[in-house]
């Protein structure tokens, strides 16, 4: 345990510029530990802040703007990551109309989903004084095509541009 102890306190005075050895950094084993040890805690400190910037941007894709100009408009805000599904079963997912200050008319928003895969509901309409989340139910079928499919929304409202976007989702063997 001494010896460990001594090896320990030579390796972190090393480490931090305390202690150098004779030899030239290209061939010291004490400086290439040391440039590893370095590189490690800054991939940590990168895979990090990646995670940080993913949280505070969310997780989410957001379309174009639809309706009028200004405040007047809307957006639909999808999942960004793919939503796995087995074949078989089933998976609920949210898709929000976030609407502008001055935007007050009702969207009809439309799915449309390929073959082997249902969405519920397929048509279904976001009233002004709705939250404006809508909970969609995403079945794949047993012989569902593995692999990601697109699914596209599309929202219309009463006057002005529609807008759409998409979402995927995988699908994987039961």
């Amino acid at each position: 345990m001494v010896e460990y102890l001594r090896v320990f306190r030579h390796v972190g005075f090393f480490c931090f510029g305390v202690v150098r050895g004779p030899w030239p950094p290209e061939i010291n084993p004490m400086e290439q530990f040391c440039a590893n040890e370095r590189n490690i805690k800054m991939s940590k400190v990168f895979v990090g802040v990646l995670i940080a910037a993913a949280a505070i941007t969310g997780c989410k894709t957001k379309s174009e703007k639809g309706g009028g100009a200004g405040s007047d408009t809307f957006k639909i805000v999808v999942p960004a990551m793919a939503t796995d599904v087995k074949q078989g079963e089933l998976q609920t997912i949210r898709v929000t109309l976030e609407r502008g200050n001055g935007f007050k008319q009702q969207v009809k928003l439309e799915l449309k989903a390929p073959a082997g895969i249902e969405v519920d509901p397929k048509n279904t309409t976001v009233q002004p004084g709705d939250k404006g989340e809508v909970q969609l139910k995403i079945s794949a079928a047993k012989d569902a095509p593995l692999g990601e499919h697109k699914i596209m929304v599309k929202g219309t409202p009463e006057k002005g541009e529609s807008t759409e976007t998409e979402f995927k989702i995988t699908v994987a063997a039961k």
